[in-house]
């Protein structure tokens, strides 16, 4: 019965992984909806959102309150920014790039928006 429940268990965890990492249009969404934006904000909070390898961050942008939804946090190296960004951090990324810096205590941390090219 035990065997039978860590099967089961490793089975879904196998799932949910590939689910995150083959998914399609998840590259058109961020080159068509986070490519362009620009953000110049503190962080606010963060959350993982109700489907496998997706989170969210909630940003004040001085006259908006805006949220990130949609980031992929089953993501790698430079691209880890979910796993990263607390409360209070400032966040920057310039319209056109994916490239984003997240400045706290006056330290720079560097990342790629995450996709899965």
């Amino acid at each position: 019965m035990e065997r039978s429940i860590n099967l089961t268990v490793t089975v879904i965890r196998i799932l949910l992984l590939s689910s995150c990492i083959f998914g399609t249009g998840y590259d058109t969404f961020v080159n068509k909806n986070i490519k362009p934006l620009m953000i110049n904000g503190i962080v606010i909070s963060k959350y993982e959102e109700q489907t496998g390898c997706f989170g969210a961050i909630v940003i004040d942008q001085g006259n908006s309150i805006d949220t990130l939804h949609n980031i992929f946090y089953c993501a790698f190296n430079d691209e880890k920014i979910w796993d990263y960004v607390l409360p209070n951090d400032s966040i920057y990324k310039k319209a056109g790039s994916l490239a984003v810096e997240v400045v706290r205590n006056g330290t720079i941390g560097k990342f790629t928006f995450p996709t899965r090219d």
